[in-house]
């Protein structure tokens, strides 16, 4: 009855390391499972196609072994694009496939076990390091099956879009994990997530950058946790901030970087692409904060404001079958919250945690003192100590019963 919930072990960390590393790695390798895929000359593209900045690249008889020349610049050839022979960058872009498609059975164990150990550094951090209800195993699985989804978003962006890479909204994760948990949390993920999502490009070395910098300044400038709107301002001044340092980088690499050609672009357009995944970062991290957060195991604070409203029947129950220790509920909310607000944890959840506390209490309400009218007798008088204490005791147990069959998050049971 007092279960609560479950904490992860080192077991637990491998297994969820294990299994997410296998589905990195599957969704890596999900173009090259469709032969039809297969870039050729002449023939019309069934995907987009994309060199990553800083590849080596060359025609197609480079690809055959000569040397290889570099070229900084990324190329990405929409679906639907003819390959044609004596196109130079069409040929660049076939020789690149030709070194990469399909994948050997070596590259493929080496991308799991890297995959693999960006896991375990994520999950043995969470266990040894993170906040108390960074240990639960739903929070960390929550974890996980969003690392997931943004790996699979990332994939289908880069494989059926034309879109920039620099437009995936990887700021999204780390701003939902710094709105239920920490941003020192938050800033960890982001790292991993980066490298994650740069290994789709064969750890494009600009993509990584940008994921760097728009999800670490997302995370980092983010306010208030209260209100949505702070999740838009960060997404966009990560993407202000993943702009600069794309830029930077370019000039790095390049010698030299035209805005204004690369605005030209329209939807190609680099620095757009930065500005465009802040932006869409942070308007997913504010509209689907609710279920993201159901699935980190946290407590939305619109449901916390729900659970205070004093018509919730569990609270009138309260009122009507307990009123003295409702009213000792109350006392104990307040002080609980200006603690809580006084070394910076959640001072909502908290004060909810405190009105209910005590909700077991309804049961046999006069066994309790602060329910006895002046003058009353208490039924405890005629009982045997031992009796009368587990009388008392057991109001714990009634009021979990009571909060579980009513539909109560499990963070508020387990006050």
């Amino acid at each position: 009855m007092l279960q609560t919930r479950v904490k992860a072990g080192a077991t637990a960390g491998v297994v969820i390391s294990s299994l997410m590393a296998l589905l990195f790695t599957l969704i890596q390798l999900a173009d090259q499972f469709v032969p039809a895929w297969l870039p050729q000359a002449g023939h019309a593209t069934a995907i987009t196609l994309r060199v990553p900045f800083g590849a080596p690249a060359g025609d197609a008889d480079s690809a055959r072994g000569a040397e290889l020349t570099y070229r900084a610049r990324g190329v990405i050839l929409p679906i639907g694009t003819t390959l044609e022979p004596g196109n130079p960058t069409h040929r660049a872009v076939l020789a690149y496939e030709a070194q990469h498609w399909p994948m050997k059975a070596p590259g493929i164990a080496g991308l799991f076990f890297i995959y693999l150990t960006l896991g375990m550094t994520l999950f043995t951090y969470l266990r040894k390091f993170g906040q108390n209800r960074l240990r639960l195993l739903r929070s960390q699985v929550g974890v996980a099956v969003l690392m997931c989804a943004m790996m699979v978003v990332s994939k289908w962006m880069l494989t059926f879009t034309s879109l920039s890479e620099f437009c995936i909204p990887v700021a999204v994760i780390p701003l939902w994990v710094a709105t239920c948990f920490d941003r020192r949390t938050a800033l960890v993920v982001n790292v991993l997530l980066a490298f994650a999502v740069a290994s789709l490009l064969h750890f494009d070395l600009v993509l990584l950058g940008v994921a760097l910098a728009g999800g670490g300044s997302a995370t980092l400038l983010f306010r208030d946790r209260k209100k949505n709107r702070h999740l838009v301002v960060a997404g966009i001044l990560g993407g202000i901030a993943a702009a600069v340092l794309m830029a930077a980088m370019m000039v790095l690499l390049d010698g030299d970087f035209n805005v204004w050609a690369d605005v030209s672009r329209s939807w190609g357009s680099q620095l757009m692409g930065c500005l465009g995944g802040g932006m869409a970062a942070g308007l997913l991290a504010a509209g689907l904060r609710p279920p993201a957060e159901r699935l980190l195991g946290n407590v939305s604070r619109e449901r916390l404001l729900d659970l205070t409203d004093l018509e919730q029947p569990l609270l009138k129950k309260m009122t009507r079958e307990a009123p003295g220790s409702w009213e000792h509920a109350r006392a104990m909310a307040n002080l609980a919250e200006a603690a809580a607000a006084a070394i910076g944890v959640d001072a909502l959840l908290t004060r909810v945690g405190a009105y209910y506390h005590d909700l077991g209490k309804t049961v046999q309400s006069k066994f309790f003192i602060e329910n006895l009218l002046p003058g009353e007798t208490s039924p405890h008088d005629g009982l045997d100590p031992d009796v009368s204490a587990d009388t008392i005791m057991k109001h714990v147990i009634q009021g979990t019963k009571i909060l579980r069959d009513g539909g109560i998050p499990e963070p508020v049971v387990e006050f």
